[in-house]
């Protein structure tokens, strides 16, 4: 050891002595070594060069993304690295993005790749604009192809051709629920109700022995918790082989009357066709309201809220409640198209697009350019609860979801809960609420539909018709007997030709 100790040590002090020899023989011999070491450097970026011209720039425009400086983003350098592909992210704006991109494409404008909403890329392939990517897929996309089910993919195609790589939502979850104030429920001696006499009998209690408080208040005619107990769970539920509406359906009228009787005797806010989600969360945690509408999102700060005005105060959930034989069932978020990935068929680099969108979904590249380094940014408990280590995975990895092109489907739901971890009290709440997804969850008819034509001609105003009608029968000012008028309104303001579209895209789906 301490022959080698020497030896280093020689080498240093020789090391120290050519330098300052170097230095008093002048700029000559400095210019002469910088030339040798610049020559050198030059031969090593030729190479590089040489390695990476076959790789060309790609553009890619994206929808909006707040807070992300999409070009200097730490996963954005990762991603460049990963793939070995220099690319520059053009973000649609948050105001008026279709107008933008309408702009975008009519001015001849060429990317690469677009990722965008579904409606979007709906419009976008009616008119052809983007590139069939099939016998490309076939030969540059294996992990695409080994990533995102047929399921997905068939959502998105056009006469049976693929024009972009789908990308659902990360994890179908259970995001609702109503909260109650469990201080009261013990105080009262009731139990947290289960169906739907329980939950009657719950707020008809409240009300008389404690009248100054509002036993519900919402702000919506609709509440998923409720229509669990008249069977109604899925908006647009397969029936005999065809897909109608739920207000056609002899249950809803059950729903509203029954929505009325809670709103005649006073259990209902009064105030509920005016209320805003922040009004009614005010109510709940200024201690006026004893239940409401609730959700794993909204669990941030809640609780600390009502108990700093009511510091006895606490919440207990209410699940989907019973109907009456019993059943029960809720249509969880998340069995939707997040949004589309395609090329441009005037791109110059179609193929290497596709090769850059499957190298990021390479095993070797996938977990590090979502999730960054285990032990340094996230970790991983009991096989596959993937956890964040704070602050770090924020720095490193905040911003990963804007460049993903798709995920890995198989492993990537159990991976999105790091994100959700973020925040304690978040992920408690994700999780309180989804331990019962297999009693309660219910798939929709319609999983991962896209857009349809008109849908998006009509579902925004009928939309908002149904809302307001409904509100109206609940609140008295339309007597239930116009129920039919109602329907007969709605078939002709758009009802009918998006039952018929949907009954199409079901029965393709099927085939």
């Amino acid at each position: 050891m301490k022959i080698k100790k020497s030896i280093v040590c020689l080498l240093l002090v020789t090391a120290l002595l050519l330098s300052i020899t170097a230095c008093s023989k002048g700029q000559s011999g400095n210019a002469g070594k910088a030339k040798s070491d610049l020559s050198q450097q030059k031969n090593t970026e030729d190479n590089s060069k040489s390695s990476n011209s076959k790789k060309p720039k790609l553009k890619i425009l994206t929808w909006y993304a707040p807070d992300v400086d999409i070009n200097n983003d730490p996963t954005y350098h990762d991603v460049v690295e990963r793939t070995g592909y220099d690319v520059e992210y053009f973000m649609l704006p948050a105001d008026n993005p279709g107008e933008k991109l309408n702009l975008e494409v009519s001015g001849g404008t060429v990317y690469d790749i677009l990722k965008l909403a579904p409606i979007d890329y709906s419009r976008l392939v009616s008119q052809g604009i983007y590139a069939q990517l099939d016998d490309v897929l076939a030969t540059h996309g294996k992990n695409i192809l080994n990533s995102i089910s047929e399921e997905s993919f068939q959502t998105i195609r056009k006469d049976g051709k693929t024009y972009g790589i789908p990308q659902i939502t990360e994890r179908p979850n259970i995001d609702a629920c109503l909260a109650v104030r469990q201080d009261i429920l013990d105080e009262l001696s009731l139990p947290v109700p289960t169906d739907l006499d329980g939950f009657y009998s719950m707020l008809k209690t409240i009300k008389q022995k404690k009248p100054d408080m509002i036993p519900y208040t919402s702000d919506n005619p609709f509440n998923p918790i409720i229509l669990s107990a008249f069977d109604l769970y899925d908006a647009w539920p397969e029936r005999n082989g065809e897909i109608t509406w739920y207000g056609k359906l002899p249950q809803m009228k059950k729903y509203l009357t029954f929505m009325k009787k809670l709103y005649d005797e006073g259990l209902l806010d009064k105030d509920f066709s005016m209320n805003k989600s922040d009004t009614i969360l005010a109510k709940f945690t200024s201690g006026k309201a004893a239940a409401m509408p609730y959700g794993w999102l909204r669990a941030v700060g809640t609780p600390e809220a009502l108990q700093k005005n009511v510091p006895e105060g606490k919440i207990s959930l209410i699940f989907p409640l019973k109907d009456e034989n019993g059943k029960v069932g809720i249509v969880p978020a998340g069995f939707s198209l997040n949004n589309v990935s395609g090329v441009m068929k005037k791109s110059p680099n179609i193929k290497h697009a596709v090769s850059f969108m499957d190298a990021k979904l390479d095993p070797k590249n996938f977990t590090f350019l979502t999730l960054g380094e285990e032990g340094v940014t996230y970790k991983v408990e009991d096989g596959n609860k993937y956890r964040p280590i704070m602050p770090e995975f924020t720095k490193q990895r905040g911003n990963a979801y804007a460049y993903l092109n798709g995920f890995d489907e198989k492993i990537y739901p159990d991976m999105w809960l790091a994100r959700i971890w973020r925040d304690p009290s978040l992920g408690e709440a994700f999780e309180t609420l989804n331990n019962k997804y297999d009693q309660y969850a219910v798939k929709p008819a319609l999983a991962y539909m896209p857009p349809l034509p008109a849908e998006g001609k009509y579902i925004q105003s009928l939309n908002a018709f149904v809302q307001d009608t409904f509100t109206q029968f609940i609140m008295g000012v339309k007597p239930m007997k116009e129920y039919d008028d109602f329907l007969n309104q709605w078939e002709n303001q758009g009802g009918r030709e998006i039952t018929k579209e949907r009954n199409e895209w079901y029965q393709e789906q099927a085939k």
